[in-house]
């Protein structure tokens, strides 16, 4: 049901119903609470006598239901001892090598054990092989 009342003229404010009314001066007009005295660009709204001022009601969210607390393992702190500790990297053992030991590893190894234990960088993209690598390693290893 829209009320209106008073003369149909755009300067007058539109009761949309006993809470809501609408300033029709400005496009677009906007809805506005009762409770609110002037609409956005400062235009003031009179309440009709025939109308009862109602106070807005502030509404409080229900609390929201929470999932009683389930009880959870216990989880430990540190890692159990009878368990095997982590594997060690495949070049571990070249540490301790001799030229011609290292020449029967791999080169993967070599290259492995090049970059991530003496720090030489590109170790994987030296050209010649076996060849050049193991006089590189002997070399990073007297510096």
């Amino acid at each position: 049901m829209r009320y209106q009342l008073g003369n149909r003229s755009a300067d007058t404010p539109v009761w949309i119903d006993a809470n809501t009314w609408s300033c029709r001066r400005h496009v677009p007009s906007a809805r506005f609470n009762a409770a609110v005295e002037k609409c956005l660009l400062g235009c003031k709204v009179t309440r009709p006598d025939n109308r009862p001022v109602q106070e807005p009601v502030a509404v409080t969210p229900p609390e929201p239901e929470l999932p009683e607390p389930q009880d959870l393992p216990e989880l430990p702190l540190h890692q159990p001892a009878d368990e095997e500790p982590e594997p060690e990297p495949s070049w571990y053992g070249l540490v301790k090598m001799t030229e011609a030991e290292l020449r029967e590893q791999g080169l993967g190894d070599l290259r492995k054990y090049a970059r991530h234990h003496l720090g030489i960088v590109g170790a994987s993209k030296i050209p010649g092989g076996k060849d050049t690598l193991v006089p590189l390693i002997l070399q990073a290893r007297a510096a």
